[in-house]
């Protein structure tokens, strides 16, 4: 999406939403970007999904598909993300 600013410049917007994806890729998606679980505890609904943004844009779908493996601790890391991203969409399927 292309819009105009206030000062006549232009800018571009790219939106990824959250349809498609399912909660394992999303919770892959922000811990690809953030890794510290007491910060993701700390951020609400629309910081979490900014954060998968990042993660999404910075590495794809290569980086949601393999993103255990550049991570410790990741089985731990990925249950309670999973349960905070929940809390925030409770109708997202696994």
């Amino acid at each position: 999406m292309i819009k105009k600013a206030k000062n006549g410049k232009m800018l571009q917007f790219l939106t990824v939403k959250l349809s498609g994806f399912n909660l394992q890729e999303i919770a892959d998606g922000i811990l690809l970007w953030e890794n510290d679980v007491n910060k993701i505890a700390r951020m609400g609904k629309n910081k979490m999904m900014k954060t998968f943004e990042q993660g999404f844009l910075d590495k794809g779908f290569m980086g949601l598909e393999f993103g255990d493996e550049s991570l410790t601790n990741y089985d731990e890391k990925i249950k309670i993300v999973k349960k905070l991203i929940l809390n925030h969409f409770p109708n997202l399927e696994e």
